[in-house]
């Protein structure tokens, strides 16, 4: 498809006036709060994404919280949430089976979890119909986000693999402060200096999952020595199905 020109900036977080993200969560165990907890990351991913998928899709702020724990434990072993799962595994779960909110089924990040201790009577089963991978292309990521919604995305580099939510993105200005992605380092927290050749270039606003400590109200931004660090990204769009909704409660 031929691109057009787009905003220098785009969020989810802020659209016609309202905040279309879902409250930020916390992938660290709860009972062990000097956790790392990095292995849950992909469930937290999956289901932020579908969260803000579903108020987009009803246009109004249903503000669903969904079941990461369900993923990690009546999967038959294919997701694993202390050590680490597959973000297309955890779609292909909720496209045919289905996920349940938090409140059916809570988040402890344990895989011991039998599955029976999901509640009987679910308030409600989301479903997805489908989900497309985004080849790693800047103005295909700005064009899926802004015509489908947020997007699960993992940053991959030498150091770090962890996958998060992508919620927006903006243009580097002199004065700001981000985390850069480099090939064989942690993200390492750069100013933007006078005469800095990144000043223009495009960053990005992903959605974590380590409650709000440590990043921007629990938001990363970041910006990437190689596109290719910026990989397996894959966005949801409005095709969210609801044991309880339907498309007659869709706000025009």
């Amino acid at each position: 498809p031929t691109f057009d020109t787009y905003a220098e900036s785009f969020d989810w977080r802020n659209r016609h006036g309202r905040n279309w993200m879902t409250s930020v969560k916390n992938q660290i165990e709860p009972d062990n709060p000097n956790s790392i907890g990095n292995g849950g990351c992909w469930a937290f991913a999956a289901c932020s994404a579908i969260e803000a998928s579903i108020n987009l899709q009803f246009n109004m702020l249903l503000e669903y919280d969904l079941s990461e724990q369900e993923l990690g434990s009546c999967s038959d072993g294919t997701l694993v949430i202390p050590t680490g799962g597959s973000t297309t595994d955890a779609l292909d779960y909720i496209k045919y089976t289905g996920v349940v909110t938090e409140e059916c089924m809570p988040f402890l990040n344990n895989d011991t979890i039998p599955c029976s201790n999901k509640c009987d009577n679910p308030q409600d089963i989301i479903r997805i119909s489908n989900y497309e991978y985004i080849p790693t292309q800047e103005d295909l990521f700005k064009y899926k986000l802004i015509n489908f919604g947020p997007i699960t995305g993992r940053i991959n580099n030498k150091y770090l693999r962890h996958m998060m939510c992508l919620c927006g993105y903006g243009t580097i200005h002199e004065g700001d402060t981000l985390s850069y992605l480099y090939y064989d380092k942690a993200p390492v927290i750069y100013p933007i200096e006078t005469g800095d050749p990144l000043i223009g270039k495009t960053y990005w606003i992903y959605k974590n999952s380590y409650g709000h400590k440590g990043d921007e109200s629990g938001y990363m931004y970041v910006i990437f020595e190689r596109s290719s660090f910026q990989d397996l990204h894959y966005v949801i769009g409005s095709n969210i199905i609801s044991s309880i909704y339907n498309e007659d409660d869709v706000i025009c």
